[in-house]
């Protein structure tokens, strides 16, 4: 007999074969056991009926919602009958996502088989907590493919699919995701993050998280979202990926910087540009993440993961790419002169603020200007912007992150034109900030694309918003201080 205790781990070479009469893997409150085998086409066999057990313990710190998978290929839903008969008429319950849908399943019966490589949800009845046993047939090694669907061409969460990892190890997800064919590489969790329910993400072509605590490597018994990438063909057919997992793949965690076995181990340290924004309303907080691969380009592409939303009313920081909402965004580069919009939905009225808490390889300010307050302010993690909202609904019109050159612009014997921002707000009215010297001779001069001149006004303050309104067409904004002039072009659509 083997028990792997909680928080060992036992490994299989792959030379190497082992029989053994029952196995126990344990889990427990300090870890959960984990075991790798190297073999293949698996070198394990238990030979005792029943006899193979996966343990996995379930916190009692009042949360319900798990997302898991089963390690053992004969698993029933009965897995998750209450531990006690504390509330016998409010049973566990159990249930899986139907992508074809868009949907949640209802709660699964009793005596129903859990799929190898499928993810299912699992509420339990207590905040109690306790350890629950998968057992029934063998513990899952070797090859197992998932095939995930695409359906149709016009439901907004089409392509997403809940999977999980078959093995009691961990799972490297970059290796997968490499040896996979129409699919993104970005994986999304559900978790208990303080007092919600959260999504985090990994994007293994970037090689980034949100939050940084989140690698490639998927624990044991754990479900995950998963997306495939291309639409099928037509509105009445399906596009089909293939996400082929074998013995290469499975690892376990890195004891190094990492102490607890149930956790994902942190990333290595990176060579690439980096910007980590941080919203927070005192209580809560949300992430979003801009990094620079050369591969990437500045739309939306396999370098760029989705925002998942928690709710309607949940609050949340992100940035676009084109229509598509980010919480990690892929850029060929973060240099001077490039801007992001960046999108906000508060979910209440009251006070936040938005923080630069990682801001790596980046030789440039980062500033970030709220086109409402007509501000604009270099962002660090000593110097978050601050600002309030009366209005709980989502923009994407407020907020612009731009990446500025640290050589102070009154230093320079000409001004460059990137020391000029304009915009405009959704009245159709036209605003400007301007790093240049201001002088008693400084104006500012709106044209059309004939030439005309339209207005005139002096300027006398570094944000600006300019007389009157216009409508939907190219202009071009002219700062001039009696010496030199920066002329920029502006489409108000």
């Amino acid at each position: 007999s083997i028990t792997v205790a909680p928080g060992a781990k036992l490994t299989l070479n792959d030379t190497k074969t082992l029989s053994a009469a029952s196995l126990t893997i344990q889990s427990s409150a300090s870890g959960t056991g984990t075991f790798v085998d190297k073999n293949p086409n698996g070198g394990l066999t238990v030979s005792g009926t029943g006899t193979t057990n996966v343990e996995q313990y379930l916190s009692g710190d009042g949360r319900q919602w798990w997302y898991l998978a089963s390690p053992v290929s004969g698993a029933k839903t009965d897995v998750f009958a209450p531990l006690t008969a504390e509330l016998p008429s409010v049973p566990n319950k159990i249930g899986d996502y139907n992508e074809t849908t868009t949907s949640y399943s209802s709660p699964l019966a009793s005596g129903v088989d859990l799929a190898v490589g499928k993810g299912y949800v699992v509420k339990l009845s207590s905040s109690s907590g306790g350890t629950y046993t998968f057992t029934g047939g063998s513990l899952n090694t070797g090859n197992v493919t998932l095939a995930p669907t695409r359906t149709g061409i016009t439901a907004g969460a089409r392509g997403f699919n809940l999977v999980g990892n078959p093995y009691p190890s961990y799972l490297n997800w970059e290796m997968a995701y490499n040896a996979a064919i129409n699919m993104r590489p970005t994986i999304w969790y559900r978790t208990k993050v303080g007092t919600i329910m959260d999504f985090q993400t990994y994007n293994a072509a970037l090689n980034a998280s949100v939050p940084t605590t989140v690698s490639g490597y998927i624990p044991p018994m754990q479900a995950f979202w998963v997306k495939v990438d291309t639409d099928p063909v037509s509105a009445e057919t399906i596009s089909y990926g293939s996400l082929p997992l074998t013995n290469s793949m499975r690892a376990h965690a890195d004891a190094e910087g990492n102490s607890s076995t149930n956790l994902l181990k942190a990333p290595a340290v990176s060579e690439k540009p980096l910007l980590r924004l941080l919203l927070s309303d005192g209580t809560i907080t949300d992430e979003t993440l801009i990094a620079a691969n050369p591969g990437a380009s500045d739309t939306y592409d396999l370098f760029d993961s989705e925002k998942m939303s928690i709710s309607d009313t949940s609050m949340e920081i992100y940035t676009l790419a084109g229509t598509e909402k980010l919480v990690i965004n892929g850029m060929n580069s973060l240099s001077e002169g490039k801007t992001i919009p960046l999108g906000f939905h508060p979910g209440q009225t009251g006070s936040f603020t938005i923080a630069a808490t990682q801001l790596e390889n980046i030789d440039t300010k980062v500033m970030l200007l709220d086109k409402q307050a007509v501000k604009e302010q270099e962002l660090t993690a000593e110097s978050p912007y601050s600002f309030t909202v009366t209005d709980e609904a989502a923009t994407n019109d407020r907020f612009v992150i731009s990446f500025v050159s640290r050589v102070p612009t009154g230093l320079e014997n000409n001004v460059k034109a990137g020391d000029l921002m304009v915009y405009s707000n959704i009245n159709n009215r036209i605003q400007l900030i301007y790093r240049g010297e201001l002088t008693e001779r400084t104006t500012v001069s709106v044209y059309n694309v004939a030439g005309q001149i339209l207005s005139t006004q002096k300027l006398v303050k570094a944000a600006t918003e300019l007389s009157g309104t216009f409508n939907p067409g190219v202009y071009m904004i002219r700062v001039n201080d009696g010496n030199q002039s920066i002329t920029k072009k502006l489409i108000i659509r």
